[in-house]
């Protein structure tokens, strides 16, 4: 028999909006995110490859009930490890460390756990690199069942290496990045010579520093400048060396280098003596480019007396060349000068059209004073030097079997 019995009520559970937070946090003491390293001595400081110097990171997910902030949870070991993952950010783009298509589904050199209170931790067993930033990317999903919203959890750390090399070297270039060679005013040989500095002394002759020269090529390879005498090395008049043997000066032949050239010199200096056969990433480096440019030129004709020759009135006329500074000397040794008679007609869209008559080349022109009327100077590039071949691809040598070089327009 019932005694009593209520209404209806009606009971709803009003789902709570939380505010969601993460946090990496560093579980292993004395182990940091910023690792020294002494190239001379190849040692890392923490060495994470060593199991007593792992570095270990714990993303902190927690919820945050705003009607009680003081309150919050962890949801760590609700994650499903399919919601989480691990990235490693550098400047050369992002890869992924968990999950991976691996046996262990991490990338070498981490370890994550999956499952658990500390679900998402993640140990660190590889060292990084001096000058490459390495940025530790968390990311994590969790489905809220009763209120149906999904939360989003996101946090960076960053890992770096500071270079702790005792007496870093510094390479030093006479030659400015960019210098542009004025075959009318500028002598046609450039020197460049390199310094390596440890501390405030000159290591460049010294026994434990080395370093290398290269020709940039437009094909984007580089050429290693060894002996200077052969024909790829055109471009090189002399050699300097130290008492190392290394080449610390080059002697440019600027006429000798097409219209430009680009060049890289590096340098290594190992406290040990130990050098490498190649230079290494952290290794100094130095570029420049040496290229041909004429400044702006104006060309103008100067006439002479009238002659007579064979009964015929000629009359002598001679080219003058300036810059902005004045005549300039020689300049037929980089230039050729072409003397045109010039007519003018109408085109077929009757347009009025130049036609030319070459006369000659040459500095001076003897010509009939008759055809004087329209007379053009037209002063042409001769072009840098450069060893001909044959349509093989053989270079051609003269009757003292030495190269024959010289530029494109002759005279």
């Amino acid at each position: 028999m019932s005694l009593a019995e209520s209404g209806l009520k009606k009971i709803i559970v009003q789902a709570i909006n939380y505010c969601q937070n993460c946090t990496l946090e560093i579980r292993t003491v004395g182990i940091t995110t910023t690792q020294t390293y002494d190239r001379i001595n190849d040692v890392f400081v923490p060495d994470y490859t060593d199991e007593a110097c792992r570095l270990q990171i714990f993303p902190r997910c927690t919820l945050v009930n705003p009607d009680s902030p003081i309150a919050s949870t962890s949801i760590n070991a609700q994650l499903l490890k399919e919601n989480f993952s691990w990235e490693e950010v550098t400047p050369s783009g992002v890869t992924k460390i968990y999950p991976v298509n691996t046996s262990s589904g991490v990338k070498e050199g981490y370890e994550v756990t999956t499952s658990g209170d500390n679900a998402g931790e993640i140990v660190v067993k590889s060292n990084g690199s001096i000058g490459v930033k390495r940025t530790l990317r968390f990311k994590a999903k969790w489905y809220d069942s009763q209120s149906g919203h999904c939360y989003v959890f996101q946090a960076d750390k960053g890992l770096d290496v500071v270079n702790a090399t005792e007496a870093l070297p510094e390479l030093v270039v006479s030659s400015p990045r960019t210098f542009l060679w004025n075959p009318f005013r500028n002598v046609s040989t450039y020197d460049v010579t390199a310094s390596v500095f440890v501390g405030k002394k000159d290591m460049v002759e010294d026994a434990r520093c080395k370093l290398w020269w290269y020709r940039l090529l437009e094909n984007g390879s580089k050429q290693l400048i060894t002996s200077g005498d052969t024909l790829n090395d055109l471009d090189v008049k002399t050699l300097k060396t130290g008492k190392n043997g290394q080449i610390t000066g080059i002697t440019f032949d600027l006429d000798m280098m097409g219209e430009g050239n680009s060049y890289e010199v590096r340098a290594a200096f190992r406290s040990s003596g130990s050098l490498p056969a190649e230079p290494e990433n952290d290794d100094p480096i130095y570029q420049f480019t040496m290229a041909r440019r004429f400044p702006k030129i104006a060309a103008s004709i100067n006439g002479g007396m009238i002659n007579v020759t064979n009964g015929i009135p000629t009359i002598e006329l001679s080219a003058i060349i300036k810059d902005n500074m004045d005549i300039i000397p020689d300049w037929n040794r980089y230039a050729c000068a072409y003397w045109y008679k010039v007519t003018t007609s109408l085109n077929s869209e009757n347009k009025m059209q130049e036609n030319r008559t070459l006369l000659g080349t040459g500095e001076k022109i003897t010509v009939p004073t008759s055809i004087t009327e329209f007379i053009k100077l037209v002063l042409e590039d001769r072009g840098p030097m450069f060893a001909f071949m044959d349509d093989e691809g053989n270079f051609l040598v003269d009757s003292n079997n030495a190269y024959i070089i010289d530029r494109k327009i002759t005279i």
